[in-house]
């Protein structure tokens, strides 16, 4: 979703509910991710820096 702009650093981006379920397979995509085997360190802490944000655009989209 990097082509996007950055809702969780950004406060003038909205994420309406369209959006949300782009967001939330988004979510469960990089779970998944995470969940794989002998994932390489720095590999798992780019994927959970995304994660850690695409949480942080949900916890700001159903406030």
């Amino acid at each position: 979703m990097a082509d996007r702009r950055q809702p969780e650093r950004c406060a003038n981006s909205i994420i309406g509910p369209e959006h949300l379920p782009i967001w939330r397979s988004e979510e469960h995509t990089l779970l998944a991710l995470l969940d794989t085997p002998k994932l390489p360190p720095p590999r798992r802490a780019q994927l959970q820096r995304e994660l850690d944000d695409v949480l942080t655009a949900l916890r700001r989209a159903e406030q």
